[in-house]
């Protein structure tokens, strides 16, 4: 068994540490993590309950090269507010921007044989594309071969728009192979489990549609409740669903049935106050994607749960727990989702002398 050794910067929760290991799981070999770097503490406690600590530094500025290992491969999430549409835009006249060339140090001076960055997707057009040119031209400068795509993590099986872009290369001179890009038809797609219609090209995944299946307690109508999906339709379990058959008018319980006809009319009835769901008669909160909110002022969508939040990003369930829900949402949002770097990463292991 081959050992592949890696490095990570801007590591966060471990989002790239995830993807590795479960493409390395696919493979005859084992992941070695040698370092990694993470300055926001909260990201730091959840990265040390999967990670340990024995590998993890702090702020890369401040780390020499000659402190950091040998490496296979090289990470980074490097900041992306400078380039995010929702930021400044500044790009590298951003200090957060600059970390970029932190990336390029380590390159420079480590040499690993392959690279795999990860940034939002404005990325690609920041500054009328000259920003990934200037990418290209530094890191090919640095001896490497550079490789970009836009890969949307609703074409890996979960269901949520969450575009990113993955750059990766190898090292000129040594046995990498063309990575990208990812083809739709190497992508990872889960089957729907619940009766969901295909959206496209992608489906709701099986591990990902039964998201909002647990208990919380904050913020809904009635305490806690346990949601479950119904067809396309997420209702706490004790709502009974209805049809009224197209045909005969009659009224059938289809909590646990398909509806007789594609046209039969849902009808829910809410068991806190015995009257249809999201009718004027109802005052109840709740949550579901059939109830349109301009017709139904009453009728609020909650927030989506931290336990929701990690599904939607791909990772285990209670991965970020121990912290606050506040900063559980925070490191969640500026988390690297896994199965991107799981698919790549199997290219690249595919692709080298590791394997």
């Amino acid at each position: 068994m081959q050992s592949l050794k890696v490095a990570s910067l801007f590591s966060g929760i471990g989002g790239f540490e995830k993807g590795i290991f479960d493409a390395a799981n696919e493979f005859d070999i084992s992941i070695e993590l040698i370092f990694a770097s993470e300055i926001e503490k909260n990201a730091c406690k959840i990265y040390k309950n999967h990670f340990g600590s024995a590998h993890l530094h702090g702020d890369i500025t401040t780390i020499s090269s000659s402190r950091i290992p040998d490496h296979n491969i090289l990470c980074a999430g490097f900041p992306c507010p400078s380039f995010s549409q929702a930021g400044n835009r500044k790009g590298f006249d951003d200090c957060r921007g600059q970390l970029f060339f932190e990336v390029c140090r380590i390159l420079r001076d480590k040499k690993p044989e392959y690279y795999l960055l990860e940034n939002v997707k404005n990325l690609v057009n920041h500054n009328e594309g000259r920003t990934i040119e200037r990418i290209a031209q530094i890191i090919g400068e640095l001896g490497y071969s550079f490789e970009f795509q836009v890969l949307n993590t609703r074409d890996f099986g979960i269901p949520q728009n969450r575009e990113r872009t993955i750059i990766t290369g190898y090292l000129r001179g040594s046995s990498g192979s063309e990575i990208l890009p990812i083809l739709s038809s190497e992508r990872v797609y889960s089957k729907p489990d619940w009766g969901g219609s295909e959206k496209g090209e992608w489906f709701w995944g099986e591990d990902y549609c039964s998201t909002l299946t647990k208990n919380y307690s904050k913020g809904v109508h009635c305490g806690g409740e346990t949601y479950v999906l119904h067809g396309n339709v997420v209702l706490p379990e004790d709502y009974i669903l209805f049809y009224i058959d197209s045909n005969t008018g009659e009224a059938y319980n289809g909590t646990n049935t398909d509806p007789r006809n594609k046209d039969d009319e849902r009808i829910v009835i809410c068991p806190y106050c015995g009257v249809e769901f999201g009718s004027d008669a109802c005052k109840c909160l709740g949550i579901s994607s059939i109830f349109d909110t301009g017709d139904h002022e009453h009728i609020f969508l909650r927030r989506l749960t931290p336990l929701e939040c990690e599904r939607l990003q791909g990772f285990p369930d209670n991965w970020t727990k121990g912290i606050s829900d506040t900063a559980r949402y925070q490191c969640l949002g500026n988390a690297v989702p896994p199965v991107l770097i799981r698919d790549v990463m199997k290219k690249i292991i595919s692709r080298t002398k590791i394997n």
